[in-house]
C-alpha cells in the first residue's frame, strides 16, 4: 500500500527532458524550417508553400466554337480540349459554366463535347469561365471561354473565325 502512494504521489512531479543531441546551432539536423525571425511557419497545413495565385491551368487549353454570342442566344457550341496532355472526353462528368449562361443538354462525342448553351436576355457584356469536372475528383477551369455581347450587336453564335468546322472531327 505504501508503495502504491509513493507511486501515486511521484506522478504529479514527473518532467520531461528534451535531448538535442549533436545539433548546433544554425545546422540542418532538423527536418523543419527555422521560423524564429520570420514571425511564423513558412508553409501551410499541406507542407507545401503557400500558394496565392490560385488554381494552376491545366496543361492543355479548352477551344469553345463558337466562341462568342449575344444575349439571348440559344445555340450548340463544341468544347474542344487541345493540347499532348489533354484528357478524353469520356472522363468528363460534367460541364457549367460560369456568367449568364446555362448548359441545357450535353452530347459526349469521340473529338468533343456538344452544348446546347443558352445566354441570359439580360446579360451583361463580358465573358464566361467553364468548369469541367471529370470523373473521380479532377477538374479544370477555363477563364474568358465565351464572350458575351449585347442583343443585336452582330456577335451572334455562328460559324468560328477559326476556320474550324464544328461538325467534323
Amino acid at each position: 500500500m505504501h508503495r502504491a502512494l509513493l507511486v501515486l504521489f511521484a506522478i504529479p512531479f514527473q518532467a520531461c527532458i528534451l535531448y538535442d543531441g549533436d545539433c548546433e546551432e544554425g545546422s540542418d539536423c532538423w527536418d523543419r524550417p527555422d521560423d524564429s525571425d520570420s514571425g511564423g511557419s513558412p508553409t501551410d497545413d499541406t507542407g507545401l508553400p503557400p500558394d496565392d495565385t490560385g488554381p494552376l491551368p491545366p496543361p492543355w487549353a479548352f477551344e469553345l466554337v463558337p466562341g462568342e454570342a449575344e444575349a439571348g442566344d440559344v445555340f450548340i457550341a463544341s468544347l474542344r480540349f487541345e493540347g499532348d496532355a489533354a484528357p478524353a472526353y469520356d472522363t468528363v462528368a460534367s460541364v457549367e459554366f460560369f456568367g449568364d449562361v446555362e448548359v441545357l443538354a450535353t452530347d459526349w462525342r469521340a473529338w468533343e463535347i456538344l452544348l446546347t448553351l443558352a445566354v441570359s436576355a439580360d446579360a451583361p457584356e463580358g465573358t464566361a469561365d467553364v468548369l469541367v469536372r471529370f470523373q473521380g475528383t479532377d477538374a479544370a477551369w477555363g477563364e474568358d471561354v465565351l464572350s458575351i455581347w449585347p442583343d443585336a450587336s452582330g456577335h451572334e453564335a455562328g460559324p468560328s473565325g477559326s476556320g474550324l468546322d464544328p461538325c467534323t472531327p
